[in-house]
């Protein structure tokens, strides 16, 4: 029998995707902001996903979407997440993180997950906002823009995220412990290129809670 809640997940990404490349067609943005549009837009669906699905569910349903992005790349359906001009794997990355973080942290610790793609979804896009816009010293590894003003907004914004997560799902942790722990996702934010960060924050950050609680 065919799980309504995965239907359903299903049907919401492809929506979310098909609403955000007729904006970007009709609004003519340009490809950087519709693709942090469905970066955004399907992390926060990833981080629902196990209040109604199992690991085996999101496995699945991640799994289904890499193939079809893999097909959208080589047809270039959606050019507002596959046209940036920058190589990126980043769209890939994310339902990556998926599996891994419903591999590590499901069924026991579905907060993790949750929280690692909140701080996906909000540090990651204010990072690279913040190294735009005030980058202090810029850097670059592979030819991919890095800056230290990102750093520090992701690991400000990312300490707000999980404090306050943390707090609302009345989880016991150490806040320093929690500190050090995200200044070492913070790093990996930094170094990792081509959207591979996409797949490591989630993962990293449930990680770095997790220790936190010990």
């Amino acid at each position: 029998m065919i799980n309504e809640s995965l239907v359903l997940f299903a049907a919401a990404f492809t929506l979310v995707l098909i609403a955000i490349e007729l904006a970007k067609r009709y609004f003519d943005w340009v490809p950087e902001n519709s693709r942090k549009l469905a970066h955004i837009a399907t992390s926060l669906l990833i981080s629902i996903m196990p209040l109604w699905l199992t690991a085996t569910q999101i496995i699945l349903l991640a799994g289904t979407f890499i193939g079809l992005l893999i097909f959208t790349k080589a047809t270039k359906v959606f050019t507002s997440v596959q046209s940036v001009k920058r190589t990126t794997y980043g769209e890939f990355a994310i339902a990556v993180a998926a599996v891994v973080s419903a591999l590590v942290f499901l069924p026991l610790h579905q907060d993790w997950f949750m929280i690692g793609f909140l701080v996906l979804a909000f540090s990651d896009t204010a990072a690279e906002f913040a190294g735009k816009k005030q980058p202090i010293v810029r850097i670059e590894i592979f030819k991919q823009p890095k800056s230290l003003g990102g750093s520090i907004i992701f690991a400000i914004t990312a300490i707000i995220i999980c404090v306050l997560a943390a707090e609302a799902l009345k989880i016991d942790y150490n806040l320093a412990k929690l500190c050090i722990g995200l200044a070492s996702v913070t790093l990996v934010e930094a170094f990792l290129v081509f959207g591979l960060d996409n797949a490591a924050i989630p993962v990293a950050t449930g990680l770095a809670i997790e220790w936190a609680t010990f």
